[in-house]
């Protein structure tokens, strides 16, 4: 049985069904738009990649939330295979398959511990265990690369695509660990100069093949030639880095590229003014991520079910709380097995050991500087402290055994880094072209998508939609007859008057002064009394909500529905919503009529 979490409210009428929230509905609404066509409210799309992975899963999976949950599952399973084989990468099958598990049994517990503490897993449509799953692809296919003495290119461009990916769905975090990236390329299998200038630009070819054309679609519709939108995150740091006298709202009349640099400008000069106590905090940020990375693992001897667990450590519900004395010595065990699993990696394989590590520590560095910790925000890196751990986990198993005159375990971890394998001597030109092109056609293929799609909704004036929906003769609202003519004065003559064409999405029914989430203007002014709410994409995104006094008998989620309105700061207040094919119109009660008077 599901629980809800912040980002999947509890079920309400008149569906009673699941439905995603905050960032989940954010994502879920940017691809609900591509399917149905609307570019206009798709300008900015934040995690593209993932954007677009949900709506192929709508598109095979249809509506229901737990349907598109379920395939988003069959996806990310690959997650245990790729941790696997990253592992016996570097440690050897023991620790491989250790490793999966583990990551198996985590992927559970985080499941079960929903609304318990914070945590984001596989049953939310969230972009965290896709970028984990990414992470992984990605440093396994460069390490399989980089340990390779020949040059086996049509790797590096699989790598570099990888990377391509993870940056589609993370970009500002991800930018940050393309120093430890180089020092792979640079440093493994003895420094050579010139042999890391030809892997870092073939890393960059295959990087390029995936993320160019997206980077060139938003060049075009936004002038910015960029992943993901830099205002976006300008404004989210610019709370972090200002004086109290500055200012972080937009200015009237100040532009976008006005206001960015107006806030970047602050943030230099912030930067500049207080460097002692932004060397605190993001040395307090930094440690807060490595503890998280490392709590997950276990902390006691006794074998608990995951919520008696947590409700006995504390340590989530209160991160100052002292740990037991049997918990500070697991917890420096558990330490020293990391110890050991990092020093075994770069034992056996030098720098390129160490890769992992590199990236863990400079994804968590790009964390700091946005101010951000724990959670979901080091989930797509929290794995590889996992990874060294069951590494030196059975390195440690290895050395007792033989100790005690058993010599059959082995790290099966001593190949030869100079061997050159069979596959590498039939690398040819043509080969690395075609990895190229493959992944070139994977990068055209999102932008795209969004040109053959094509509209759902034409784009009709008010009086043309008024005019549409009156062809078969006027309209009834709550017994009520009105005319076209009728529809038009509303429109003409009401003061905010709306008429509407969209898709609804996520139809939720409370009671007056119920709601979910946060304190947010877009639902304070209509919390006073019984509502229908609900999200409308289309020609115009908006939240409508329509007063009511009992939740309608009929109203699915992703209908395409026709709104008669009035526009206030909390969003449309409805009067009317009619669902397609349906005879007869949603209407507000107690109905006063089509006006827009003021409600209080």
């Amino acid at each position: 049985m599901r629980e809800e979490s912040y980002f999947n409210p509890s079920p309400t009428p008149p569906n009673f069904e699941y439905y995603p929230y905050s960032d989940a509905a954010l994502y879920d609404q940017s691809a609900q738009n591509l399917i149905i066509g609307a570019d206009q409210n798709n300008k900015i799309i934040l995690r593209p990649l993932y954007v677009f992975f949900l709506a192929f899963l709508h598109m095979i999976g249809g509506q229901k939330y737990d349907t598109v949950i379920s395939f988003q599952i069959v996806f990310l399973a690959v997650i245990p295979a790729l941790a696997y084989l990253l592992t016996f990468q570097i440690g050897g099958r023991p620790a491989g398959l250790v490793t999966a598990i583990l990551l198996i049994f985590r992927e559970k517990n985080s499941i079960e511990l929903t609304n318990v503490i914070e945590v984001s897993h596989s049953k939310l449509l969230m972009s965290d265990v896709p970028t984990m799953a990414l992470m992984l692809l990605m440093t396994y296919v460069l390490i399989k690369w980089l340990k390779r003495s020949s040059t086996t290119w049509h790797l590096g461009i699989v790598a570099g695509a990888s990377f391509g990916l993870v940056m589609l769905v993370r970009s500002h975090q991800a930018q940050f660990i393309i120093p430890a990236l180089l020092i792979g390329m640079f440093f493994s299998g003895g420094f050579q100069l010139k042999r890391g200038f030809q892997r870092s630009l073939v890393f960059v070819l295959g990087f390029a093949a995936v993320v160019f054309p997206w980077v060139l679609r938003n060049d075009q519709v936004n002038g910015k030639p960029a992943i993901e939108s830099s205002e976006f995150y300008i404004s989210w740091y610019a709370g972090a880095y200002t004086e109290p006298s500055d200012t972080v709202d937009v200015l009237p009349e100040e532009s976008p590229d006005e206001y960015s640099r107006r806030i970047r400008s602050q943030i230099i000069q912030y930067v500049i003014d207080h460097p002692a106590e932004l060397a605190r905090i993001y040395a307090s940020y930094f440690v807060r991520n490595e503890v998280d990375s490392v709590m997950y693992l276990p902390m006691s001897l006794k074998l608990y079910d995951p919520r008696s667990y947590v409700s006995e450590m504390k340590i989530w519900s209160d991160p100052l709380i002292d740990l037991r004395a049997d918990s500070i010595l697991i917890f420096f065990v558990t330490l020293g097995l990391i110890s050991l699993g990092i020093g075994a990696a770069f034992q056996w394989y030098g720098f390129l050991g160490l890769l992992p590590l590199f990236i863990h520590f400079t994804y968590n560095f790009s964390m700091s500087l946005a101010r951000i910790s724990g959670w979901r925000f080091v989930l797509p890196v929290d794995w590889i402290f996992l990874l060294y751990f069951c590494v030196g986990l059975i390195h440690l198993t290895i050395i007792l055994s033989s100790m005690i005159g058993i010599k059959t375990l082995s790290l099966d971890v001593n190949r030869d880094l100079n061997e050159r394998p069979a596959e590498d001597l039939a690398e040819t030109p043509s080969k690395v072209l075609l990895y190229f092109a493959l992944f070139l056609i994977m990068g055209l293929a999102l932008p795209l998508t969004e040109k053959i799609v094509p509209g759902h909704f034409v784009d009709l004036s008010p009086d043309q939609m008024a005019s549409r929906f009156t062809a078969d003769g006027p309209m009834v609202l709550n017994e009520n007859v009105v005319t076209v003519e009728e529809l038009k004065v509303f429109l003409e003559t009401e003061s905010g008057a709306k008429i509407l064409i969209g898709r609804a999405l996520y139809p939720s029914f409370y009671k007056a002064g119920d709601f979910w989430g946060d304190q947010q203007s877009a639902t304070y002014l209509a919390r006073d009394f019984n509502r229908l709410h609900f999200t409308l994409i289309g020609q115009k995104g908006a939240l409508v909500f329509l007063p009511m006094d009992l939740p309608p008998d009929y109203f699915p989620h992703a209908s395409d529905v026709f709104i008669l309105g009035c526009e206030t700061s909390g969003g449309i207040r409805a009067l009317a919503v009619k669902i397609k094919d349906q005879p007869s119109f949603v209407t507000t009660s107690p109905w006063h009529g089509l006006t827009c008077f003021p409600r209080k």
